[in-house]
C-alpha cells in the first residue's frame, strides 16, 4: 500500500516538473528553431507580434536615397478593431534623440558650435557644480552618451504623477538638480546610455539658435528634411493606439529625449538624409560588445556588416529605425513592446528586419518588380533639402 501511494506520488511529481519544464524550456526552443534560418520582413514582423501580443505595426525599406516600400500588420487598436495603415503616427520615443542630435549637427554645420565646446563655456553655471568635472563635459560626450551623467542617479529626478511629455524647457530645473550630485565617471572614459545627454543638448540648441528647441527643430530640421508627418506627442497624439503591458514606474519624458511622433516613411526619409561621415567617424565603445556610440546613431559591427541603427522603447511602443552600410533603410514602428524589457532581445529583430530587407531589395532590383523599382525620392532641390549620403549605395 505504501509503495503504491509512494509511485502515484513520484508520477505527480514527474508529471509537475514536466510541465514546468515544458514551460521553461520549450519558448526557448521555439526561438532557437525560428532562428535556425533567415526570415523574410513579413515572417519575422508577424513572429515578433505573436510572440509578444502586439497589435500591429508598421514597416518601411528600400535603398537611401530611393521611394520606399511600406507594409503593414494587424490593428491601430485592439479594442475597435481599426486595421493598421502605412501612414499612421507612432510614438518614436528614444528615436526622438536622433532628431535632437540632428538639430545639434545641423548648428555645427552653420558654424555656431563645435563638438568640443564644452557645457560650461555655453552655460557658465555649470562651473558651480558639486562635482568640478562637470566642466569637462563637452558637446561630443552628450551626443555620444560618454558625459558621465549615466542612469545610475536619474529615475527620482524625472518621476511624475503620471507618463508626461515635456519641453525642453523643463529640463533645466532637472539638470540643475544633476548637478549637486557626482558624475557616474569622467567625461568621455566610458559609455552609459541616458537621458540627460539630450535634455542638455536640447538646452544648447535653445541657447544657441535663440529660438526653443522646438521651434528651431521644425524649422531647421523637420521643414528641411520635408518630414511632414513628425510633430511632438504633447500636440497632436500619436494616431495608433499604444498598448501597454504592465506599467514601469511614472516618469516625465522631455521633448529632446522621447517626445516626439512620426510615420515609418518620415523616418526612412529621415535615415536617408541625414547620417554624415562625422557621426560615424569616431564612435565609442558602448554597452554590447559589438556596439558602438556615434554622435547620436548607435552603430553595429555585424562580421563585415556595419549598421547604422537606434531603437526606441516607452510604454506600449517600440521603434527601430537602421541603415546599412550598403545603404539599404528600414523603419519598424510597433503599438507595443516586448514583455521582457529586453534590448538584447529586440536587437536581434533589427538584425533579422535589416539582412531581410536587403534579400527583398536585392530580388526586387534583379526582376525590376513593378511598383518597386529603384527610383530616385530625393533631390538637392525637392524640399529644399540638402542630400547628406556619404555613405556607400
Amino acid at each position: 500500500m505504501h509503495s503504491k501511494w509512494s509511485r502515484r506520488i513520484a508520477v505527480f511529481v514527474a508529471g509537475i516538473g514536466i510541465v514546468f519544464g515544458y514551460g521553461v524550456v520549450w519558448p526557448s526552443v521555439t526561438e532557437a528553431m525560428f532562428w535556425a534560418k533567415p526570415h523574410s520582413i513579413t515572417e519575422t514582423v508577424k513572429w515578433f507580434l505573436d510572440r509578444e501580443g502586439i497589435p500591429g505595426a508598421v514597416v518601411a525599406f528600400g535603398k537611401a536615397g530611393e521611394k520606399p516600400r511600406l507594409l503593414s500588420f494587424g490593428v491601430a487598436d485592439h479594442a475597435t478593431g481599426r486595421p493598421m495603415q502605412d501612414n499612421m503616427t507612432f510614438q518614436i520615443a528614444s528615436i526622438s534623440k536622433l532628431i535632437t542630435a540632428e538639430a545639434v549637427l545641423t548648428l555645427i554645420d552653420d558654424g555656431q558650435l563645435r563638438l568640443d565646446d564644452t557645457l560650461q563655456s555655453i552655460f557658465p553655471s555649470v562651473a558651480k557644480a558639486e562635482d568640478p568635472r562637470f566642466s569637462n563635459i563637452t558637446v561630443r560626450h552628450l551626443l555620444q552618451h560618454t558625459s558621465g551623467l549615466g542612469w545610475r542617479q536619474h529615475f527620482d529626478l524625472v518621476a511624475a504623477d503620471k507618463e508626461t511629455f515635456a519641453p525642453a524647457e523643463a529640463c533645466l530645473p532637472v539638470v540643475l538638480e544633476r548637478q549637486k550630485r557626482p558624475l557616474d565617471s569622467d567625461p568621455g572614459e566610458e559609455a552609459e546610455y541616458t537621458d540627460f545627454g539630450p535634455c542638455w543638448l536640447g538646452l544648447i540648441v535653445a541657447k544657441i539658435s535663440g529660438m526653443s528647441y522646438e521651434r528651431f527643430v521644425q524649422t531647421r530640421v523637420l521643414n528641411r528634411l520635408g518630414l511632414k508627418r513628425t510633430g511632438l506627442i504633447s500636440e497632436a497624439p500619436a494616431e495608433v493606439r499604444h498598448h501597454v503591458v504592465g506599467m514601469d514606474a511614472a516618469r516625465t519624458h522631455f521633448n529632446p529625449s522621447a517626445g516626439w511622433i512620426s510615420t515609418a516613411e518620415d523616418l526612412y526619409r529621415f535615415a536617408s538624409r541625414t547620417i554624415r561621415d562625422i557621426e560615424v567617424a569616431a564612435p565609442v565603445p558602448g554597452e554590447f560588445p559589438e556596439q558602438s556610440f556615434g554622435l547620436g546613431w548607435w552603430i553595429w559591427q555585424r562580421g563585415a556588416e556595419i549598421d547604422i541603427a537606434h531603437t526606441g522603447a516607452l510604454n506600449g511602443t517600440r521603434a527601430v529605425v537602421a541603415r546599412s552600410s550598403d545603404g539599404i533603410v528600414i523603419v519598424a514602428l510597433f503599438n507595443g513592446r516586448e514583455r521582457a524589457r529586453d534590448l538584447s532581445r529586440f536587437v536581434r529583430i533589427q538584425h533579422s528586419l535589416i539582412d531581410a530587407a536587403r534579400r527583398a531589395y536585392e530580388r526586387a532590383y534583379k526582376r525590376r518588380k513593378s511598383g518597386w523599382a529603384p527610383r530616385r525620392l530625393i533631390t538637392s532641390a525637392e524640399d529644399g533639402a540638402d542630400v547628406r549620403i556619404t555613405m556607400p549605395c
